[in-house]
């Protein structure tokens, strides 16, 4: 996040309220589900979540015109934050006798390549590849020679 904000961020100029509205999309995706008196507590926690992991991710200083609350260090989403790092950042990839990160990428590749096969192989202008573009491009170079 930190990348993306010095590349293209001028936090002082970023809107509190597009930032906040945006944070609550993703907020309101995981208390859809439970909807009913719990939907809106956890939208709520989900919300407070969201900006202190962005505001602990990129800093005050990069967050400056979003207006976020710092609830700090010790709160409990950064806290959260920082196990999940260490956790699957450090210990799985490295204490599993060197298979964590092995592991890691045969299962990100097998939802991958799932994924794949469930929706087909992409052909055409929009996948970038097949026999359409080849074509086209082929008949561009002839026309160019």
């Amino acid at each position: 996040m930190l990348a993306s904000m010095l590349h293209q961020g001028a936090p002082d100029h970023i809107s509190e309220a597009n930032t906040r509205q945006f944070i609550g999309a993703f907020a309101a995706q995981f208390a859809r589900p439970l909807g009913g008196w719990a939907g809106p507590r956890v939208a709520e926690t989900m919300q407070v979540f969201f900006e202190q992991v962005t505001r602990h991710l990129n800093g005050m200083d990069y967050t400056a015109g979003m207006n976020l609350d710092d609830h700090g260090e010790g709160h409990w989403s950064v806290r959260l934050t920082k196990l999940l790092g260490f956790t699957f950042g450090t210990l799985a990839t490295r204490c599993t006798l060197g298979l964590g990160e092995e592991i890691f990428f045969r299962l990100h590749t097998w939802a991958i390549r799932r994924e794949m096969r469930r929706r087909g192989v992409p052909t055409g202008h929009a996948a970038g590849t097949g026999q359409d573009i080849a074509q086209q491009v082929g008949k561009e170079l002839r026309a160019k020679l």
